[in-house]
């Protein structure tokens, strides 16, 4: 009966259409990384129906567990699929923001090369926790892991009467909402300037993504 609950799901599928649009869209193997990928129900969501293309996804997660279940998760969808071989592959980087913004060892440095040149990077709700400029600052770092014509998708809730209340005074979890305004200012500090600048919305609207893509 919230807004917000029907929310969570239809973001995922919002993203689960992007994945099929970046598969069909690359030569060769397209790229995918999740940025506090959780469970990435979208990704096995993608698997089981995608079409038969290599594809790489990269999951960055501070939570193990969460990404041992993601693993399982898409492993399994893969065996669902009957069109699929070996096109799938996933590998699973056990990072925090901190370390994805500074790594401060040889191990982070090279588990963050594995986001490079990547055709789609994508979070859907990590930025609900950060200030405007935390916010940008990590913008800025994974605009620049995008390849060229790569895209990166942003997503952030908006404030909704029927559930904002029951976030913040009933289960104590506050959250940084955000308009159509404040989400077009992040991007004012990307260089070089993007090729594409969008504000999209999931199906119930209450999700925001800003949209981006990087020039050629």
């Amino acid at each position: 009966n919230y807004t917000m609950v029907r929310t969570v799901p239809a973001r995922q599928k919002f993203i689960t259409r992007r994945l099929h649009e970046a598969s069909a869209s690359v030569d060769g193997v397209a790229v995918v990384a999740s940025i506090a990928s959780g469970p990435a129900v979208e990704v096995s969501d993608f698997v089981r129906t995608m079409e038969p293309r290599p594809i790489r996804f990269v999951l960055v997660d501070q939570d193990q567990s969460a990404l041992a279940y993601a693993n399982d998760r898409i492993a399994a969808a893969v065996l669902e699929n009957p069109h699929l071989g070996d096109e799938v592959q996933v590998e699973c980087l056990h990072l925090s923001v901190r370390q994805l913004m500074k790594p401060d060892t040889d191990e982070l440095r090279n588990s963050i090369k594995r986001l490079q040149n990547a055709n789609l990077i994508y979070s859907a709700g990590l930025f609900d926790y950060f200030t405007d400029g935390v916010a940008q600052k990590v913008l800025m770092r994974l605009y620049d892991l995008l390849a060229a014509r790569g895209r990166l998708l942003v997503g952030n809730l908006r404030e909704t009467p029927d559930t904002t209340w029951l976030l913040d005074y009933v289960l104590g979890w506050p959250l940084v909402y955000r308009t159509r305004e404040s989400m077009e200012k992040l991007a004012s500090v990307l260089k070089p300037a993007p090729r594409t600048l969008r504000i999209s919305f999931d199906g119930t609207e209450r999700c925001l993504f800003r949209d981006i893509e990087r020039p050629g």
